[in-house]
């Protein structure tokens, strides 16, 4: 299992939200966290991840830092 996953929402197959619900649908992933990356950065985009379960959504473009904290933070 992943300690963490990062994700981005615009996918060619599947968008980043529905690959979030169906790990948060799953038993062994539901507790998995997962940052949400996009160019999308509406208040509504931010709003509606964080809504249906990210952990955290880093708005493109972003520095491996900020990658990299946002990752220590969440697997503390």
């Amino acid at each position: 299992h992943p300690d963490i996953i990062v994700c981005d929402i615009m996918l060619p197959k599947a968008d980043g939200y529905e690959v979030l619900q169906y790990v948060r649908d799953h038993e062994n992933t539901a507790s998995t966290p997962l940052i949400l990356v996009s160019a999308k950065i509406s208040q509504v985009d931010i709003k509606y991840g964080y809504d249906i379960g990210a952990n955290a959504y880093l708005p493109k473009p972003f520095t491996i830092d900020q990658l990299i904290e946002t990752i220590k933070r969440l697997v503390k």
